[in-house]
């Protein structure tokens, strides 16, 4: 009995050290603090465990074109340098490159995804702080296609962005 008790502590304390350590050195929001960190800490490794198990899988929707996937670690700094940050509560697409938000009024975000054949596809929806709730059961989930040509307008191929 003694030894079960002491393998519990045990494993309680191994678990409260894990997610310290995430906790203070894990991924942060540029826009959210505090207690989002926790969250940030423990959520994202339940999805993977989630899209391990074919909970999600695919790619979402609203295509916006495809870029030279070459120019892809140029467009993330650039997408940076327009306030977006990378996401880190959202599932990870088939073939997923690169997952990167932008906030809009703490609400919404402008979500967009890169693949390793450089599609694009994007959409705006409720921020996962903003409206936890609405942002998992997707009841805001808008095509911004205009936004997201203009935003890509020097990135998109001009055979995918003239005929989409």
């Amino acid at each position: 009995m003694i030894w079960k008790k002491i393998g519990f502590i045990f494993i309680v304390i191994i678990i409260i050290i894990s997610l310290s350590l995430v906790y203070f050195n894990g991924p942060r929001s540029i826009y959210f603090g505090k207690g989002w960190n926790l969250v940030y800490s423990f959520y994202p490794p339940l999805l993977r465990v989630l899209e391990k198990i074919g909970i999600h899988s695919g790619r979402q929707d609203f295509l916006i074109g495809k870029i030279d996937p070459t120019r892809t670690g140029e467009l993330e700094w650039y997408l940076a340098k327009n306030g977006f940050e990378y996401t880190i509560l959202s599932w990870k697409d088939t073939d997923e490159i690169l997952n990167m938000r932008k906030i809009d009024e703490k609400k919404y975000q402008y979500h967009l995804r890169i693949y390793i054949d450089g599609e694009v596809r994007s959409h705006y929806e409720y921020s996962s702080e903003g409206n936890p709730l609405g942002h998992i059961f997707s009841t805001h989930f808008v095509d911004k296609r205009e936004f997201f040509l203009e935003l890509l307008k020097d990135y998109l191929l001009i055979s995918y962005s003239k005929s989409l």
